[in-house]
């Protein structure tokens, strides 16, 4: 059989050059395998049965965040009440402590030097006061002169009282059973009356303390829950707050209130940590689906929104968890990444990938 090819067709060949042979030749076998990997792919990735999610509206709080620190619910500031020079210090930063166990010692001289005189006034003008009595009983002294007596009496030993208890302050002891949280001072330090000498804490309940915006102020109350949120172990966690006080009074200069809010007992929480306090400054609207359709993958939330029979992932930020819905499942408010009407998938019967086909087999 013989062919007979137009030599219309032939001509454009017999001019190109072997390297045009050879583009065209990786040209056709690219068409060729870009055509076997779609027909290939479209075979690979069968449409997989699911179960959507109506994404709908929900009213919810608005929270916003305020700076807080965490505190212990019973402390003690520890600051001298005297001049002196530091002798001794017994205890270090961390240490358990017990009720009345001695913390440091000062060295109080004219503390001691007052104590001296003043013991020295008081056996003085006691010992006149007792002579002056037993005179007075025999009707040898005068009542004017038994009265003066009894003064300086009484006098001198309130100064010897005060002295005693001045003496008393260089030794300084622990208040209640705790921990020292802060020693201030070492051996030789000189202090003064009003020196920050160590800090006890109580360990046990805890509380946070907040300066919150006066418009904020307005919308809690003594006794209202609140959450504190805080980061243990790298995570954020959100711990149950009460609302214990609130200053009656606003910062002129910040415009904020000081309030206190009881955290109680918080395994692994130290004082000193700090957090915030979620506070309601409002109402939204914001897409609730269900906390089942939201995929935690690497600290990111993603979930499956079906479009046109197709499930494609997208990325959400998600916010607390309302009540549950008709099928009892526990929503989650959207803030960020979907819209409401939009479908999300609930539950699947096969892997599923960015662009998935699927087969929508009902809604929950």
């Amino acid at each position: 059989m013989k062919f007979c090819l137009n030599q219309k067709w032939i001509a454009p060949w017999k001019k190109m050059s072997p390297a045009g042979y050879v583009g065209m030749a990786i040209l056709l076998l690219g068409t060729s395998c870009h055509e076997a990997s779609k027909t290939s792919g479209q075979k690979s990735l069968p449409a997989v049965n699911v179960r959507v999610f109506d994404v709908s509206p929900g009213e919810s709080l608005h929270l916003s965040r305020v700076s807080g620190v965490v505190e212990g619910e019973r402390d003690a500031r520890i600051n001298s009440r005297v001049q002196g020079r530091v002798e001794t210090v017994r205890v270090r930063t961390g240490q358990m402590v017990h009720k009345g166990d001695l913390l440091m010692k000062l060295s109080g001289r004219a503390a001691y030097d007052r104590l001296e005189a003043s013991r020295a006034r008081y056996e003085n003008a006691h010992g006149r006061f007792q002579r002056m009595d037993a005179l007075y009983q025999k009707k040898e002294a005068s009542r004017q002169e038994w009265d003066a007596a009894k003064a300086e009496d009484l006098m001198s030993l309130a100064d010897y009282s005060a002295a005693r208890n001045e003496v008393s302050l260089t030794s300084i002891t622990a208040p209640f059973s705790g921990r020292v949280a802060l020693k201030n001072v070492r051996v030789g330090d000189v202090v003064s009356p009003g020196l920050l000498l160590a800090e006890v804490l109580r360990e046990g309940d805890l509380r946070v303390s907040a300066n919150i915006p006066e418009y904020l102020a307005n919308e809690i109350s003594p006794g209202m829950k609140l959450s504190f949120r805080v980061r243990k172990n790298g995570v954020e966690t959100d711990l149950p707050a009460k609302v214990r006080s609130i200053s009656p009074r606003s910062d002129p200069a910040t415009h904020t209130v000081f309030v206190k809010a009881s955290l109680g007992r918080v395994p692994g929480l130290r004082p000193g940590s700090y957090g915030a306090l979620l506070l309601p400054s409002g109402k939204e609207t914001s897409p609730l689906v269900p906390r089942s359709a939201v995929i935690d993958r690497d600290g990111l939330r993603e979930v499956f929104v079906v479009r046109n029979g197709v499930a494609g992932l997208r990325f959400v930020r998600i916010g607390h968890l309302k009540k549950s819905s008709a099928s009892g499942a526990p929503l989650v408010e959207v803030l960020s990444g979907l819209n409401s009407g939009e479908k999300v998938v609930v539950s699947h019967d096969g892997e599923l990938f960015n662009q998935t086909p699927v087969h929508v087999l009902g809604e929950d």
